[in-house]
């Protein structure tokens, strides 16, 4: 039975030793003095999804109520909620089973034993509404607890009353099957995890002792005072692996700490307790003291304020609340941290692949690797972990080498100055100097692509390469160029972005009525060049028409360089803005436009209605400028391209045999068709349309 709680929020806890919980919650019990029961039944409904709780709590003493035993048992199920009908839980289901039993005994008045044990097994899953297992989900959590906790407790008062020795020793172990993840998107990615998913399973056990006394003086300065002096050994030994990541703890660690208390009551109002706590961790090379102050008033009946202030602190280990948040989202989180001086600026994860930024954070915790994994592993420089048949392109490296043995230097003399009660890894096992730098890379083929007066080489290879020219869309100028290059032996490649780009050059030089030697490549090139050994004209299609060469990131644009609806609502008409085309502008306003007038579509339109007219050349040449003036040229592989990305893979399909969710996809394809800056959908989507706009 429960005597009183105190619920004291940070760490400023109102009590140490046996009573105390974590400076959060104080939960005092009291001995029942009759045979009591009670059963209870709860049912909640939210909008048609269950969640109900059965408990019961019975206790039998004998007749001289010096002995007793007491059992509770709760059961609680509760199904998974979904409140925006997008497939995927607010509230995780849940299923929770505990049981637990207390038994004490008095020998004599003034002493008392105390045995409690307790079972819990609680399962939830959250994330993807679906009877598939965890890890095939699109994105889910699940977790299986099984907890066993027991403690036994052992009292004694003396003097009157006014003296208590208590003694007790616990144990908890927790046992924890988890899985989090997100469903990957390539195929390698979906083999891996199909074949190898990162399911984990820790284990947790807790012992802890101690020993309290506790005297209390009935006069103390106009009140009453009890002072507490105890010690208290405790004992964590936590094991985590998730064998998909490599990942694995497995720590021991040892806290010895004793601790001394006041606890003076003034009068019925006010009450001051302070005390300290002196803590010996095996991590912490030196003690940790904690000193704690606390003032109680009791203005109004049943109402009390209270201000606490107290220090403590947290030792370099890893904690079982703290598992698992790394892998939150399927994966090992890379975090990247930009610092502005001595300031972090930003803390974001990101995409290993890509180096794209993905999320930003307000903070991380980095904590050091606290296994003794020194005992079993080296620290091995980069090169290391690059394979032997490697060709190591490198520039400047007088300078790198000179640079590390600066650094190097450096780290030795701020080891030199560091104190020595905790012991910490020597530089040459933290860092590389450039000795050994150059010593790993005569293991290698080595490419030195700066110049060098002192470089001495064995052969020496000259690139004939040309940059291409520009020709400001003179064709006249490109025709001649070619034919020229044409009668010295040289073979012309054209390098266009798509079909219509390569048909366009045909259409172009058959308008010009002059034989041209050249071939067409749909392959996009960055930039064009001549190779004067091999013979080679190679022309990119963008340097011709001086285009923009738009870059394509995997994951679409960075989000640094898109705009958000706020400041698009910002901006004014002649604010200037950037385009990724056109460069600086002026901003002339938004403007609505119905799918069913697309301005790209009318364009296309007129210039296949001007093919089937050629007589009319004036409406040809202006069919052929609008398609030039908003590339019109790319639309079709462009729009093949959002279909293919929204999994249209059957481009044959009619549209009557399209389901609901295609059909709304399609019509997704035609609002993007338009590249719009701001796409506002007007009802909730799901998670797939989300990740496939993107």
């Amino acid at each position: 039975m429960i005597d009183r709680i105190e619920v004291v929020r940070g760490g400023g806890s109102a009590l140490y030793g046996s009573s105390a919980i974590g400076g959060t919650v104080n939960v005092i019990t009291k001995i029942p003095k009759r045979n009591d029961y009670s059963f209870g039944y709860t049912y909640q409904n939210i909008d048609g999804v269950s969640d109900q709780i059965i408990s019961g709590n019975a206790t039998v003493i004998n007749e001289e109520r010096n002995a007793g035993i007491s059992f509770f048992v709760n059961n609680r199920n509760r199904n998974l909620y979904d409140a925006n009908n997008d497939t995927f839980s607010e509230l995780p289901q849940l299923k929770n089973n505990a049981f637990g039993t207390n038994l004490f005994f008095l020998p004599t008045d003034n002493q008392k034993i105390e045995i409690n044990f307790s079972k819990m097994n609680e399962y939830r899953y959250g994330g993807e509404m679906t009877n598939k297992a965890a890890h095939l989900a699109l994105q889910s959590e699940e977790r299986t607890h099984d907890v066993y906790a027991g403690n036994i407790d052992y009292q004694i008062n003396f003097n009157e009353g006014k003296s208590s020795l208590i003694s007790y020793f616990a144990s908890q172990y927790t046992g924890r099957k988890h899985y989090t993840g997100i469903y990957p998107d390539t195929p390698a990615e979906i083999q891996q995890h199909l074949e190898n998913p990162p399911y984990g399973n820790s284990k947790t056990t807790t012992l802890q002792a101690g020993l309290q006394f506790n005297y209390k003086v009935d006069s103390f300065f106009r009140g009453n005072n009890v002072f507490t002096i105890g010690a208290e050994f405790v004992k964590d030994a936590v094991f985590d692996e998730i064998k998909a990541y490599n990942y694995n703890i497995d720590q021991v660690t040892e806290n010895f700490g004793i601790f001394l208390q006041s606890d003076w009551e003034i009068n019925n109002k006010v009450s001051v307790l302070t005390g300290l706590r002196i803590d010996k961790h095996n991590f912490v090379s030196k003690a940790i003291v904690s000193p704690r102050v606390s003032f109680l008033y009791n203005f109004i009946e049943n109402t009390q304020f209270r201000a606490t202030w107290g220090t403590g602190f947290r030792a370099p280990q890893a904690f079982d609340t703290d598992l698992h948040i790394a892998f939150a989202g399927g994966g090992i989180s890379r975090v990247t941290i930009e610092f502005f001086g001595d300031e972090v600026d930003s803390i974001r994860t990101f995409d290993v692949e890509t180096q794209l930024s993905k999320d930003k954070l307000k903070k991380v915790s980095i904590m050091p690797n606290v296994e003794n994994k020194a005992l079993q592993e080296k620290r091995e420089s980069f090169l290391k972990y690059v394979s032997s048949k490697t060709i190591i392109f490198h520039k400047n490296l007088d300078l790198l080498t000179g640079k590390l043995n600066d650094f190097f230097t450096k780290a030795t003399s701020s080891f030199q100055q560091l104190s020595t009660e905790i012991k910490r890894s020597e530089p040459a096992e933290l860092f590389c100097d450039g000795n050994l730098i150059l010593q790993q890379l005569k293991e290698y083929t080595t490419v030195a692509i700066n110049q060098s007066e002192t470089a001495h080489t064995q052969s020496n290879i000259n690139f004939s390469i040309q940059p291409q020219p520009s020709f400001n869309k003179q064709f006249d100028v490109l025709i001649k160029n070619l034919n020229n290059y044409s009668k010295q032996g040289y073979t012309n490649y054209i390098f266009c972005a798509n079909d219509k780009q390569a048909q366009r050059f045909h259409d172009i030089f058959d308008d010009n009525e002059q034989e041209v030697s050249y071939q067409t490549i749909v392959f996009p090139l960055h930039q064009g060049f001549i190779d004067t050994d091999k013979k080679i004209v190679c022309y990119t299609d963008h340097q011709i028409f001086e285009r923009y060469h738009k870059f394509r990131l995997k994951n679409g644009y960075a989000k640094k360089q898109s705009i958000t609806l706020k400041e698009l609502n910002t901006l004014e008409i002649g604010d200037y803005v950037t385009h990724i085309d056109h460069g600086i502008g002026k901003f002339g306003g938004l403007q609505k436009i119905d799918v069913e007038e697309n301005k790209t579509l009318q364009i296309i339109d007129n210039y296949n209605n001007a093919l089937n007219n050629p007589d009319d050349t004036e409406a040809y040449q202006k069919a052929f400028e609008q398609m030039e003036l908003h590339n019109a040229w790319d639309f079709e592989t462009q729009y093949k391209q959002i279909l293919s990305k929204l999994k249209f893979d059957n481009l044959e399909q009619k549209v009557s045999e399209l389901s609901g969710g295609q059909r709304k996809r399609l019509a997704l394809a035609t609002l993007l068709i338009n590249k719009p800056d701001v796409l506002i959908l007007d009802e909730p989507t799901n998670h797939l349309d989300l990740e496939m706009i993107e």
